[in-house]
């Protein structure tokens, strides 16, 4: 191959997405076994390749020549062949200083935390270091806390630490579930909080720094912003310092990432749907879905073919809190669905559980339609009379304002329902 990510596994990679956006249409996966690699390498039939994990300090000692941040963090992710002469480089750092400055994090004089002690620990520390931070900490798997300037167990205040960055794969798709990995809480003077994992989109410790009303972002920057330094070095872009063979980190950079970041964060999050029964959340969301070319689901009817009976007639025969329990299972499954439109029953969002699903990978709008403009009926037992909507809006409006992203005027019509959620979609920045 020419061009072409090595790796194990490699299933669930957006490589081969992101380059053939970049431009590149000859970029493959090529999963190895570890046994295959020394062979594939020194057989130098590519001229660029990305490496990733297990492989990326592996393939160092296959390599001629490796720039001085990959040295440093003993870890290679992107190498060049030119006449037969292979160039070691790691853009993972350049994607890390990308993010900061994409989401205006300042590090200069700030105390940062950081979780874990991998490869990945170190790419961010070598961006810390050069961008002058204070203090760096490390939290080790054993829960050991060390000092990197002093490199001896550390003795710091919860007090003083402005950020926080999760370098671990805890978190991470299919393991979304894993336990916390900090109390939060415990640090006062917060400002931050990034998490390399980027899929899901909004993982646990994202989620609960953003109920804090701190900045979040997940590692999808990161990840776009690495692969755009890579296909620079493949094609000869203006980044490689020949005298130094070493990487920059050029501002003027961010433009083009972001579009491109965008375009592949549109394609990866969901549209959710959230607000009362009969604020049109069906037909909006059927509407869009046909607009954008993208699947609809229903959670509604997706509980319907699971009961094999309507909603309303299980709630009478079995009781709302059997629905419920259902309605969660539903809910967690689908929320790690990439890139379509969720239309969630008015009450899910009651459960703290369903909308830490749903926000994995979506993004919350908020179908705001006026007490005045929705309608009871029968066929939905917990708002079947006008007093019991007006109590159910009442309980449930402080929540839906809570959690959700977006919040959009439900009393318009269908068709300026829908703009709007495509403008802020695809226009506004997203998380």
């Amino acid at each position: 191959m020419k061009y072409g990510l090595i790796g194990y596994p490699l299933i669930h990679s957006f490589s081969k997405t992101l380059h053939e956006k970049l431009g590149n249409s000859e970029y493959e996966l090529k999963q190895l076994n570890s046994d295959e690699l020394e062979k594939f390498i020194k057989e130098k039939k590519f001229l660029g390749l990305n490496v990733t994990i297990p492989y990326k300090k592996e393939v160092i000692k296959y390599i001629d020549y490796v720039d001085e941040n990959a040295k440093s963090i003993e870890a290679v992710n992107t190498i060049k062949n030119v006449d037969n002469t292979l160039y070691g480089y790691n853009t993972d750092v350049l994607g890390f200083e990308a993010l900061l400055y994409k989401n205006n994090i300042d590090i200069i004089d700030k105390s940062v935390l950081i979780l874990g002690n991998g490869a990945t620990s170190r790419t961010v520390e070598c961006i810390l270091k050069k961008l002058k931070a204070k203090n760096i900490y490390k939290r080790k798997r054993n829960g050991e806390y060390i000092d990197i300037f002093t490199n001896s167990k550390a003795n710091y205040s919860y007090d003083n630490i402005s950020l926080i960055i999760n370098t671990t794969p805890i978190g991470m798709y299919p393991h979304v579930d894993d336990d916390e990995l900090i109390n939060l809480d415990r640090f006062i003077n917060l400002e931050a909080v990034l998490d390399v994992v980027y899929n899901p989109l909004r993982t646990n410790i994202l989620q609960y720094a953003q109920n804090k009303s701190l900045k979040i972002a997940s590692g999808l920057y990161m990840l776009v912003a690495q692969g755009y330094f890579a296909h620079k070095i493949f094609f000869d872009k203006s980044i490689i310092d020949k005298e130094k063979n070493s990487i920059e980190f050029d501002k003027d950079d961010v433009r083009e990432i972001d579009n491109i970041y965008k375009d592949i964060l549109s394609s990866k999050q969901n549209i959710v749907l959230i607000g009362m029964p009969s604020s049109g959340k069906t037909t909006l969301g059927e509407g869009l879905a046909k607009k954008l070319g993208k699947k609809f689901i229903d959670i509604d009817l997706e509980i319907e073919k699971k009961i094999g009976i309507s909603i309303s007639d299980f709630i009478l025969k079995n009781g709302e809190r059997n629905f419920r329990e259902i309605e969660k299972q539903i809910i967690k499954l689908t929320s790690m669905e990439q890139g379509v439109v969720i239309s969630t029953g008015g009450g899910s969002i009651l459960d703290r559980e369903n909308v830490i699903y749903l926000r994995y990978n979506g993004k919350l709008y908020f179908i705001n339609r006026s007490i005045e403009n929705l309608q009871f009926t029968n066929n939905r037992p917990l708002t079947n009379t006008y007093e019991k909507l007006v109590n159910k809006y009442n309980e449930r409006l402080p929540i839906y304002k809570k959690v959700a992203d977006v919040e959009i005027d439900g009393n318009k019509n269908i068709d300026e329902e829908i703009e709007l959620i495509i403008d802020d979609f695809y226009n506004k920045s997203n998380r």
